[in-house]
């Protein structure tokens, strides 16, 4: 996990990217659960799934993070 930040609107996200090298099979079957699983929960303490996006070395997923001070 790393955090980030969207350059065109300062927000702070958590970004987990997962070499696709490393998904086969059963990882892969996990990795999809739990994108669809962020997805469908929607509770005040679970992040929120904003973007999910490939390239041809990996898969991210990027969780909006929402900081009360």
């Amino acid at each position: 996990m790393r955090l980030v930040r969207r350059r065109e609107t300062g927000k702070l996200f958590a970004m987990k990217q997962i070499k696709k090298g490393d998904l086969t099979g059963r990882k892969r079957k996990i990795v999809m659960r739990e994108r669809q699983a962020l997805l469908d929960i929607d509770s005040p303490n679970v992040v929120t799934l904003h973007y999910s996006f490939q390239t041809v070395i990996a898969t991210f997923h990027l969780n909006f993070l929402n900081f009360i001070h």
